[in-house]
């Protein structure tokens, strides 16, 4: 799974480190405070200090082994992270160089990737957005809360703050105190955070996957897809189109099990000929005298309704009941029938074009919708879900469910990357510093390995500042 980091939660991550830095001890119950320019408020209580103090203490045994591991596995991937932005901050700097020269864009994706509303993922993901950044911001927190506590460390307060609309979680600790800590209890408690949020989305992730697991005993699974929403006034559209609570299980003869097939279907549906239709010779509605020849539809069927369509075999061309023939017709295979059967194939296009096509839906009900144009039209046109049910008033809830995980799972990794990474005010830095101590301290004096870490620190920031900008330079581009 490609890894998303958002630049905005990363002004967030600055505007809740810059609160625990310069933030004063509040006494009071609740406080709410704007922030600066009126972008926002933040609202600091001292409501939760008891809570997180008792749990810390109680659980103090588990808690310093669970982020004991959760210490040694960030400083593993400390350098690894550092990495991954490097690689990719060069494959964005080749791609402005290929569009400069105008050669062609290698479809590989980027390992971290910057996303943004509206950029490159849908307005109407914003709210799934706003609530994995907040999730994943309490569960990062709540991390360096518990640690804290658990090295009998006192909270002065926690709170959330929304930056323009963008939610945030903080905890306040005493720095003071900090410092009075061994080298690896502080780097336990600077770690939780990253830790909590790579268990996090470890979870989601899993949770994606067992999705259909969960949710099997409400809903039919691999059953067909079942339309959700189709767009008022489209061609799909109407009393003879799909109809929300449809259950799709084909498109022409491609049979349609769940989401991810009923894309495959209709690509196959655009870059496959017409599909043909098996007729008895003996039908009813069948004229072979109705012979125009090789013509286009108007020549074809000009003196007969909208209804009604050409339809050409190997030996005849004619204009036919469109309805009546998807309703007594099987697909050719490979333009064969049976013994007492020809193949027929609508004629709606000129020689020299390739739409529109007719597109044949069969759903759950025993009801054939047929679709005269680019199969790609019922794609924009209809939104459907893999998980089938009889109850109108659940349809969205896998949706809803599974695009809050992939965000949740994506948002909570990508806090993790960016808070690894050895730059200014986020936990790498602090991480960092304590590494590049402990592994020079004994070897040069105090300023030699401040030098060594204030350069570590310049490229980390340097790493986060040089992807996003090229992130924006290729968006722009």
């Amino acid at each position: 799974m490609m890894l998303l980091f958002f630049l905005l939660p990363i002004v967030v991550l600055v505007l809740n480190i810059s609160y625990k830095k310069y933030c004063f001890r509040q006494h009071a119950h609740a406080l709410i405070t704007g922030l600066p320019f009126g972008l926002g408020f933040k609202i600091s209580t001292s409501y939760f200090n008891l809570f997180l103090q008792k749990f810390g203490q109680k659980h103090k045994g588990v808690i310093k082994v669970w982020f004991s591991v959760g210490a040694i596995i960030s400083i593993v991937l400390l350098p690894l992270i550092s990495y991954l932005f490097l690689i990719t901050g060069l494959q964005q700097v080749k791609i402005i160089v290929q569009k400069y020269y105008n050669e062609g864009l290698e479809e590989k994706p980027f390992l971290l990737q910057p996303v943004l509303p509206g950029v490159n993922i849908p307005f109407g993901d914003a709210i799934y957005c706003l609530a994995a950044i907040f999730i994943s911001s309490l569960v990062h927190e709540f991390g360096h809360a518990v640690a804290a506590t658990s090295e009998h460390l006192t909270i002065d307060g926690a709170g959330f703050l929304v930056f323009l609309i963008i939610p945030a979680a903080f905890v306040e600790l005493p720095s003071y105190d900090l410092r009075l800590l061994s080298t690896f209890s502080k780097i336990r408690i600077f770690t939780a955070g990253v830790w909590n949020n790579i268990v996090l989305a470890v979870i989601a992730w899993i949770a994606i996957l067992c999705l259909p697991i969960f949710l099997c005993s409400i809903y039919q699974i691999d059953s067909g897809v079942l339309v959700t929403a189709v767009l008022q006034d489209s061609a799909i559209s109407g009393e003879n189109g799909l109809q929300v609570m449809n259950v799709i299980q084909s498109v022409n003869d491609c049979q349609v099990q769940n989401k991810e097939k009923w894309r495959a279907c209709l690509l196959e549906a655009v870059q496959a000929p017409a599909p043909g239709f098996c007729i008895s010779e003996a039908a009813d509605f069948l004229n072979k005298d109705n012979n125009t020849g090789m013509a286009t539809k108007e020549e074809c069927c000009k003196n007969n309704n909208d209804s009604t369509l050409c339809f050409k075999s190997t030996s005849f061309t004619t204009c036919l009941s469109a309805r009546s023939v998807i309703e007594n017709a099987h697909f050719c295979a490979s333009n064969a029938c049976a013994l007492g059967y020809i193949c027929l194939t609508p004629f709606t296009e000129d020689i020299n074009s390739t739409f529109p096509k007719i597109t044949v839906l069969k759903t759950e009900q025993t009801k054939k919708v047929l679709f005269l144009g680019h199969p790609g039209e019922i794609y924009s046109s209809v939104e459907v879900s893999s998980y089938v049910t009889n109850y109108r008033f659940i349809i969205l809830l896998p949706g809803i469910l599974h695009s809050l995980l992939i965000y949740l799972s994506s948002i909570s990794a990508g806090q993790a990357c960016v808070n690894l990474v050895p730059c200014i005010e986020f936990d790498g830095c602090h991480l960092s510093k304590l590494v590049v101590f402990s592994l020079f301290f004994h070897k040069y004096n105090i300023n030699s390995v401040k030098r060594i870490h204030n350069f570590v620190i310049f490229i980390g920031t340097i790493l986060i500042a040089f992807t996003v900008v090229l992130s924006f330079i290729n968006f722009l581009t």
